[in-house]
């Protein structure tokens, strides 16, 4: 059977020959063929596997080659599986999928029997054969299931020919019943006799590694001591055993105990232990069969010490005591020279001290001295503010009403006009000298309380005045708070009483870049252009000026009928509050 062609040959006469017409092939699927006998073909009848789910039946009569693909009644399952029982052709894929076949008929059938006697595995079975005794041999993923006539049924066994390293065995069955089983790696023999009547062959240790050395203490022609000591260098092991043969079906499995008062632990079937890192003393390995102990079979025996490193020595012990006492000594005479030190460096300190709380007195009478002063300047500014800048303000009203008489001669409405000039640079004048004093307002209180305090001394009431501190700015110069103060006073006092304003929203923030005080209002506004051109608006002069004393950005935005927003921005880099000495003053 090839991939393009099947061919029938015949052989006679010590020789080979075609003895029919050829049939188109199989194509690339892989071809496994079993050959059965048929009582209705002349000749067997070869079965081919060919690949997934694909099964074919394949005959030689009247000369022809007969090639019949099988239908089975599932799809996509694994790899169809032939085998025989009887008469019966035997279908099997993945678990689940079986079908039967009649060789006597030559058609599909059913096999109710045959299928529970098989449904009493506890694996599911993959391919069946029949020896002349009529005992059935199926394999399944892990090894192979006999079902031996015994009277009116069958005895199972399900563990003698169990593989423990090898997977998906095959039986083949030669004449005289002797039968053989391979699998991907193994070929076992099936011997008349039991295995358990030869002699067991004793267990051995063939290879003793010193892992972190690298290197095979177990060496040819050198046996090692009775009783060997490693160094501790040597004292991650590894050993590994063989079995005594290649024969086994079913290896036996091995425990091993490290030492008299330790548990009984399975060795891996690679056979192989492993010990990483074992301790200085005395050790017992013993290895011995699962379930020897019943048996009293002796159990492999391998007694070896391993040293202590070389600073666990007695020699070491000594050297860490003489070190011990000199370093006693040493630690002695240290403190004996620290304690001198330390009473030098107390003297120096009370010294220091001294002399620190003697300039903290001055400091402190200094400091009173200046909390004085801002008091009385405060108290004048007051003063000024409630009797002469009011009285000035009240002169200049009365001029204001004075020079709407009609009757008033225009040589003395000059000379009134002059004296309201005089009177105005006299009260800006004032007003300058007012502000320049420290507010009380700022004393033991953040800029934030400020606004809210002075808010309420300049509305009467007739404006609503909201405060939003959204941010606590940084500590800040006292001059840039003073600054700051005055010019949302001037503000507030503007959206007042010049502009007639119902609301007034005064704001400070502070981000990582700037501090920003703005005043909004819903006044009636008015031209900042115009204005600037004018003479007498001291006010929007004096916001200007106080800006640049503190090194801000002014921004008047107003509009006739539209209210007005006056914004003072003051970078970061302006302030002081980087200098941790004067903002801790």
């Amino acid at each position: 059977m090839g991939s393009v062609e099947i061919a029938a040959l015949k052989y006679a006469d010590g020789r080979w020959t075609e003895c029919a017409r050829r049939i188109q092939g199989v194509g690339d699927a892989p071809i496994r063929v079993e050959s059965y006998p048929s009582p209705r073909e002349p000749y067997n009848v070869l079965w081919a596997e060919l690949g997934g789910d694909q099964v074919a039946r394949l005959t030689f009569r009247d000369g022809e080659i007969h090639f019949q693909r099988i239908p089975l009644p599932w799809t996509g399952g694994q790899w169809a599986n032939i085998g025989r029982i009887d008469n019966t052709i035997i279908i099997s894929s993945g678990t689940g999928q079986r079908t039967y076949f009649d060789e006597d008929k030559g058609t599909p059938c059913a096999a109710p029997q045959l299928d529970e006697l098989l449904g009493r595995s506890r694996y599911w079975l993959i391919h069946m054969t029949q020896d002349a005794s009529g005992t059935i041999w199926a394999s399944h993923s892990q090894g192979v299931v006999t079902f031996t006539p015994s009277a009116n049924d069958y005895l199972i066994d399900s563990t003698t020919f169990e593989l423990r390293n090898d997977s998906y065995p095959a039986v083949r069955i030669l004449p005289g019943d002797d039968i053989w089983i391979t699998a991907g790696r193994s070929l076992y023999h099936v011997e008349q006799r039991p295995l358990h009547q030869k002699k067991e062959p004793p267990l051995t240790l063939v290879s003793l590694i010193a892992d972190k050395q690298t290197h095979e203490l177990l060496r040819p022609h050198q046996p090692l001591a009775r009783h060997p000591t490693f160094t501790f260098d040597d004292n991650s092991l590894t050993f590994r055993f063989f079995s005594g043969t290649y024969a086994w079906m079913n290896p036996p499995q091995y425990q091993y105990r490290l030492g008299p008062s330790e548990q009984w632990r399975p060795v891996d079937p690679s056979m192989v232990l492993s010990f990483p890192r074992l301790q200085d003393g005395a050790y017992r390995l013993e290895v011995r069969r699962t379930g020897s102990s019943n048996t009293g079979e002796v159990p492999f025996t391998f007694a070896f010490t391993i040293s202590p490193p070389w600073y666990r020595t007695p020699a070491s012990y000594a050297a860490y005591a003489l070190a011990g006492l000199l370093a006693l000594v040493a630690v002695a005479r240290w403190m004996n020279h620290r304690s001198l030190q330390q009473n030098a460096k107390l003297e120096r300190l009370v010294q220091e001290r001294t002399m620190e709380l003697k300039a903290a007195m001055e400091k402190l009478g200094e400091e009173t001295r200046h909390a004085a002063t801002l008091a009385e300047r405060s108290r004048l500014a007051g003063e000024i503010h409630d009797s002469l800048q009011q009285g000035l303000s009240g002169a200049i009203l009365m001029l204001d009403t004075t020079m709407t008489s009609t009757e008033l001669p225009s040589a003395i409405r000059e000379q009134l006009n002059l004296m309201r000039g005089m009177l105005s640079y006299s009260r800006e004048e004032v007003q300058q000298a007012v502000w320049d004093l420290a507010s009380p307002f700022l004393q033991n209180a953040t800029l934030g309380d400020a606004l809210r305090k002075i808010t309420s001394y300049i509305n009467s009431g007739s404006a609503k005045i909201d405060i939003g501190i959204t941010s606590e700015p940084v500590a800040l110069d006292s001059k840039i708070q003073h600054h700051l103060l005055r010019i949302a006073q001037e503000a507030i006092t503007n959206a007042v009483k010049h502009a007639a304003a119902q609301h007034i929203e005064v704001t400070l923030q502070s981000d990582d870049s700037a501090i920003v005080l703005s005043v909004r209002d819903d006044g009636r506004g008015f031209d900042p252009k115009a204005c600037a051109n004018l003479q007498g608006h001291f006010g929007l002069r004096g916001l200007s000026t106080r800006a640049k004393a503190i090194h801000a950005q002014l921004q008047i935005t107003s509009t006739p009928s539209a209210g007005s927003i006056v914004r003072v921005s003051i970078p970061l880099h302006a302030t002081s509050s980087h200098d941790p000495s004067r903002q801790a003053q």
